[in-house]
């Protein structure tokens, strides 16, 4: 057997809700793709635009797949006609590196992104960012059954892992006081919410 002589791994990736053939995923090395027929095949989007990096964080709109939104090279890059034109969000001045960027399901207006610098909310789809928390955060959850319920992972001054949450929907963000104080980060982390139990 062959092997492959070359690779190209994946950092990001996220499925239509509004169509669940649409794939969308960002790669290590800058790129980011599409699929339309549930992963058979795939195409290569925006090639002469310059993402800047490699590709952490994909969203898509859970109403309207043609519009997605994507971190890298410090910046928030936006498409809205499913990945021909995309254009970058964030004032030169104001950049930030988002490791994960979430829609609020029940209004997409409202994301927020976990990154290298803090959480970031914004309400205007995207147009402008305001930081809600000023500690590296790994990534970022709605609560499955209350959007405003919003959770982080994050880590404090000391280099140890921490949970934040906001109960309104992003404008604040507190310290979980339940969760153990020492758990050392290492390599980052990750979240994950179930309608099952929305408060687990």
């Amino acid at each position: 057997a062959k092997q492959c002589p070359w690779q190209a791994n994946v950092y990001a990736f996220d499925v239509a809700n509004s169509n669940k053939n649409i794939l969308y995923c960002g790669t290590e090395t800058g790129f980011v793709n599409k699929s339309t027929d549930n992963g058979i095949t795939w195409i290569q989007l925006g090639k002469d635009y310059p993402f800047g990096g490699g590709i952490p964080a994909v969203a898509i709109d859970p109403e309207n797949a043609d519009i997605v939104y994507v971190s890298a090279g410090k910046q928030i890059h936006k498409t809205t006609d499913g990945g021909t034109i995309w254009t970058p969000l964030l004032d030169p001045t104001k950049k930030f590196e988002a490791h994960r960027i979430k829609i609020n399901p029940e209004n997409t207006d409202i994301l927020i992104a976990a990154a290298n610098e803090g959480l970031y909310l914004s309400t205007d789809a995207g147009t402008s960012w305001v930081r809600k928390w000023n500690q590296t955060t790994y990534d970022v959850e709605f609560n499955a059954a209350d959007p405003n319920i919003i959770y982080g992972i994050s880590k404090n001054l000391s280099g140890m892992y921490k949970i934040v949450i906001s109960s309104n929907g992003g404008e604040n963000f507190e310290s979980d006081p339940d969760f153990p104080t020492n758990y050392t980060e290492t390599s980052g982390g990750l979240l994950a919410v179930t309608k099952a139990n929305s408060n687990a």
